[in-house]
């Protein structure tokens, strides 16, 4: 049983309403602090990211509209622990455009041409993929292939040198914001009309290993994958990194995890959210079908998360 047909439940919580949130936008190319933190950089190439735009929230909460290098689209949202709703769990459908997006947070700007344009491309892939026949050479990921993950372990902790880290404490004696994090981030927001299922969610884990399929059910629908992660110790970074399943027409359509985006940051004290969009290139995209893979990490074990697919496989589960 995969992540595909894994449902771990749904849970809903009652959270205050939304704060208006007022918007100021940065466009890429402007000059942003500390190249090495993922939420405050403009060049992101070395980790697989092309930042399109930014949209700067209330706060810490910032929105990020990115490419990724196979040409797909995802979204990056962030904030620091309190400080706010995700806008998933604002919005009462999943949108499919990223002028969607920006219109819902910035409703009175104008949308970048950069977005207008990464929207085009992707529609015209999108449009190419479905004139594609099926390839009869693309593999699917083993049907077998559990997500998988837990806490550290002692030995864990030897081999990959964790004992060297200065862990925090529970500062605030709320486990390391664990139950903060299952109370709001742990179901799909109030008012929600879709079908946003989550498959797994877990607190103060060191690690853990999870993918899923996209699939388009029908004309126009745009299949992703969603994944939130907060790191809960109070002086070191989480990390993650994204695979999608590829197969390779110049090695005799040998299929594996290719990584796309890479070693990317989670400061302390931060949430993290991240929206895949369906990838259109052939040797990702197969009769309407993805697979997505996020690996995420957590150097002293306080890693908390919720992998979610936006669809829905089977109808019980509607």
């Amino acid at each position: 049983m995969n992540l595909i047909t894994k449902l771990m439940g749904l849970v809903v919580f009652s959270i205050p309403p939304a704060v208006a949130l007022a918007a100021c936008t940065v466009e890429s190319g402007a000059t942003l602090p500390e190249a090495t933190d993922p939420a405050n950089e403009t060049d992101e190439s070395a980790n697989g990211l092309e930042l399109l735009h930014s949209v700067q929230l209330e706060g810490s909460h910032r929105f990020d509209f990115l490419r990724l290098k196979d040409g797909s689209l995802a979204t990056r949202e962030s904030m620091d622990i309190g400080d706010g709703q995700l806008l998933s769990q604002r919005m009462k459908s999943e949108p499919t455009t990223m002028v969607d997006v920006f219109r819902f947070l910035a409703p009175n700007q104008a949308v970048p041409s950069k977005l207008i344009d990464a929207d085009r491309r992707n529609e015209e892939a999108r449009l190419a993929a479905a004139k594609r026949p099926p390839n009869p050479h693309f593999v699917p990921p083993p049907s077998d292939l559990e997500p998988t993950g837990g806490p550290w372990s002692g030995s864990d902790l030897a081999s990959s040198q964790q004992s060297l880290l200065a862990c925090s404490g529970d500062l605030l004696n709320d486990n390391w914001g664990a139950q903060w994090f299952l109370n709001n981030y742990c179901y799909a927001g109030p008012g929600y009309t879709g079908t946003l299922y989550f498959q797994q969610c877990q607190v103060n884990w060191g690690w853990a290993d999870s993918w899923t399929e996209h699939q388009v059910l029908e004309p126009g629908w745009l299949s992703g994958f969603r994944y939130r992660q907060f790191e809960g110790d109070f002086s070191n970074s989480g990390y993650g990194d994204l695979f999608r399943w590829y197969c390779d027409a110049l090695t005799g359509w040998n299929c594996y995890w290719a990584q796309l985006v890479a070693n990317v940051v989670v400061k302390p004290r931060k949430l993290f959210e991240w929206y895949f969009w369906q990838s259109f290139d052939a040797n990702y995209y197969n009769d309407g079908t993805n697979y997505s893979r996020w690996k995420a990490r957590s150097p002293c074990g306080h890693l908390d998360f919720a992998a979610i697919a936006d669809w829905c496989v089977n109808l019980h589960q509607c």
